[in-house]
């Protein structure tokens, strides 16, 4: 039989109590300050990227979210999309996405 003495111990994980609102107006927050992608909102957020992903779900639901610009994300340097809940963003004009694609 062996001996399973070595192994890493999880049970300290169920101690842990994640405050799921408050992550979410994170994440919302993070989104308005400035287009941004999901993986810029889980390091400046200090979220889970899964979290993140789920919120972006949910806020695409609710409308709550607009899909800024396709680029490559500044930190991954791999092709993404940025986002944002800011509604000077929702808008369709050419305008506005030039504004975004700007900054």
């Amino acid at each position: 039989m062996k001996d399973h003495k070595n192994r890493p111990d999880f049970n300290h994980l169920q101690d842990i109590k994640i405050d799921y609102t408050k992550q979410r107006k994170l994440v919302y927050s993070s989104f308005y300050a400035a287009p941004r992608t999901m993986l810029m909102v889980a390091l400046d957020a200090g979220v889970f990227r899964a979290n993140v992903c789920r919120y972006v779900a949910q806020f695409k639901n609710q409308n709550a979210i607009a899909e800024v610009k396709k680029g490559i994300c500044e930190i991954s340097k791999h092709p993404a999309t940025y986002y944002s809940t800011n509604p000077k963003y929702f808008e369709d004009d050419d305008e506005s996405l030039k504004e975004a694609a700007n900054e």
